[in-house]
C-alpha cells in the first residue's frame, strides 16, 4: 500500500541504488530478488531498472496492469511512479509503505520497511537487518540505520516500534517523538515520547555525549542498565551505553 514516494538517489537491495526518484504512488509496493510490485497504479521515470540484471533505460511513463520487469521480478498493476534511475535491489522489499519524502534513501542487505507512514530525510540507510516498523513521520539529515553505520544530524523522528539494529547510535539528534522505540544490541526504549540532543548515541557500547534534553517514559539504555520513567533530561556528556547507566 505504497501512497507516495519523493527522494533522490533512492537505494534498495543488495547493491541497485535508486537515483534521483522523484515520486511513486502505489499500493503494495514489494521489490527485490522474488518480491513483485503489486497494485502499482503509475511509473514515470528515466534509468527504471527492476530484477536481476535486466534494466528499463530511460523509461518516461508507464501505465499499466500486470507489468512483468527482470529475471523474476514482476510487477503487477502498476498505477504510477515518477522518477530518475530507479534501480531495485537483491531480495528488499518495501511494504505497505505510506509516503516518503527524502534525498538518497537507502535500505541495505535484507531489511525490509513494514507500514512506513511518512519519511522526509537527506542520506536515509537503513542497514543489515533492521527493519523500521510503523514508521510515522522522519525529518533528518543523513540518517543511516543497520548493521553499523550511524546516522548523524538527525532532524526529527515520529513514529511507532521504531527499532535500530546491532551498534547504530544516532549522533545530532535534534528531535524524535515515537511509541515503543528501541536502540542497541538489547536494550530497547519503549513508548519514548520526545528527545531533543546533539550527537545522541544508544547502543552496545556507543555512549551519548552532549545530550540536550529527554523527555520520554520507560526508556532503557544500554546492557543492562536501564532508565525507567525518565521525564526529562537536559547536560552535556551523557554516557548511555555498555556499563554506564544513565543517573540522576
Amino acid at each position: 500500500m505504497v501512497k507516495s514516494i519523493e527522494l533522490d538517489n533512492y537505494t534498495v537491495g543488495h547493491s541497485h541504488p535508486l537515483h534521483m526518484v522523484k515520486s511513486i504512488e502505489l499500493d503494495n509496493y514489494t521489490v527485490g530478488h522474488s518480491h513483485p510490485l503489486h497494485m502499482v497504479k503509475s511509473i514515470e521515470l528515466d534509468n527504471y531498472t527492476v530484477g536481476h540484471s535486466h534494466p528499463l533505460h530511460m523509461v518516461k511513463s508507464i501505465e499499466l496492469d500486470n507489468y512483468t520487469v527482470g529475471h523474476s521480478h514482476p510487477s503487477h498493476m502498476v498505477k504510477s511512479i515518477e522518477l530518475d534511475n530507479y534501480t531495485v535491489g537483491h531480495s528488499h522489499p518495501l511494504h505497505m509503505v505510506k509516503s516518503i519524502e527524502l534525498d538518497n534513501y537507502t535500505v541495505g542487505h535484507s531489511p525490509p520497511l513494514h507500514m512506513v507512514k511518512s519519511i522526509e530525510l537527506d542520506n536515509y540507510t537503513v542497514g543489515h537487518s533492521h527493519p523500521l516498523h510503523m514508521v510515522k513521520s522522519i525529518e533528518l539529515d543523513n540518517y543511516t540505520v543497520g548493521h553499523s553505520p550511524p546516522s548523524h544530524m538527525v532532524k526529527s523522528i515520529e513514529l511507532d516500534n521504531y527499532t535500530v539494529g546491532h551498534s547504530h547510535p544516532l549522533h545530532m539528534v535534534k528531535s524524535i517523538e515515537l511509541d515503543n522505540y528501541t536502540v542497541g544490541h538489547s536494550h530497547p526504549s519503549h513508548m519514548v515520547k520526545s528527545i531533543e540532543l546533539d550527537n545522541y548515541t544508544v547502543g552496545h557500547s556507543h555512549p551519548s555525549h552532549m545530550v540536550k534534553s529527554i523527555e520520554l517514559d520507560n526508556y532503557t539504555v544500554g546492557h543492562s542498565h536501564p532508565s525507567h520513567m525518565v521525564k526529562s533530561i537536559e547536560l552535556d556528556n551523557y554516557t548511555v551505553g555498555h556499563s554506564h547507566p544513565s543517573h540522576g
